[in-house]
């Protein structure tokens, strides 16, 4: 009966010990847990703001674009209006052509009158 009256005791130690185990690994759950929300929450605020960064480096970017192409369109218009100068265009042909060239910029795109 002694044996037995140990063993209870010893089996109650054993419960008492586990559940105290179990209590730490709980708050270690509940810390991590927290630490994981944190990091989760600068991931995001990262994340929107590489977003809002990169939307507005690609704005500029075809902005800058945009600007690059209508500069070498006009100067290439110039170019063709002194070529047809030299070629012996009359005032008028020129002045046809640039009033062409100025519109042109402006329209994306026309089909032609007849189509």
């Amino acid at each position: 009966m002694a044996g037995d009256a140990v063993i209870v005791v010893l089996q109650v130690k054993r419960v008492d010990d586990l559940k105290g185990e179990i209590s730490c690994l709980e708050l270690s759950i509940s810390a991590a847990k927290a630490g994981y929300d944190k990091i989760k929450a600068v991931n995001l605020a990262e994340t929107a703001r590489f977003a809002a960064e990169r939307r507005a480096e690609y704005s500029q970017m075809l902005e800058n674009f945009t600007a690059t192409q209508v500069a070498a369109a006009e100067r290439m218009a110039e170019v063709w209006v002194q070529l047809a100068a030299e070629l012996g265009a009359t005032p008028e042909q020129l002045a046809a052509v640039k009033v062409n060239n100025s519109g042109a910029l402006g329209v994306v795109s026309q089909p032609p009158a007849g189509a």
